[in-house]
């Protein structure tokens, strides 16, 4: 009596059709995710955009007490600049995909949404101005 079984070149002939059909889903995926990232960097500066006018309102400035804007936006604060008044924040893990950097003026304030490194590498940097209250793509 004998037992069926796959013989090697039927398994070797599947994992050949896995790995094209791998090889084809991979760029897709992978574009699928940069533009995630970048979705998420726009709700991102959105919120920050909206913690800066709540800052506005609550302070009567842009310029941001001793990570307040951290606070309002409830992120993780990476480093700020008390001289130059600049902060930066993270969203998102150990690795985020976006650091965002609050550079508040007299008037008006910029936000930067910098790609950080592999985990967003092929990302453009966003910036976002109270002036325009439009995204730019740099």
């Amino acid at each position: 009596m004998m037992k069926a079984a796959f013989t090697i070149i039927e398994l070797m002939i599947v994992m050949a059709i896995l790995g094209v059909l791998v090889a084809l889903g991979m760029p897709s995926y992978q574009r699928y995710i940069l533009t995630q990232h970048t979705q998420n960097a726009k709700l991102d500066l959105g919120v920050i955009s909206s913690a800066a006018q709540d800052n506005l309102v609550t302070y009567g400035s842009y310029t941001v007490p001793n990570s307040g804007l951290s606070q309002l936006v409830g992120q993780s604060l990476i480093s700020s600049r008390i001289l130059l008044n600049e902060v930066t924040l993270a969203t998102g893990g150990n690795t985020p995909p976006y650091v965002f950097t609050f550079r508040p003026f007299s008037t008006e304030f910029i936000v930067i949404a910098t790609p950080n490194g592999n985990n967003c590498s092929g990302c453009s940097t966003l910036e976002l101005s109270s002036n325009s209250n439009q995204i730019v793509f740099r």
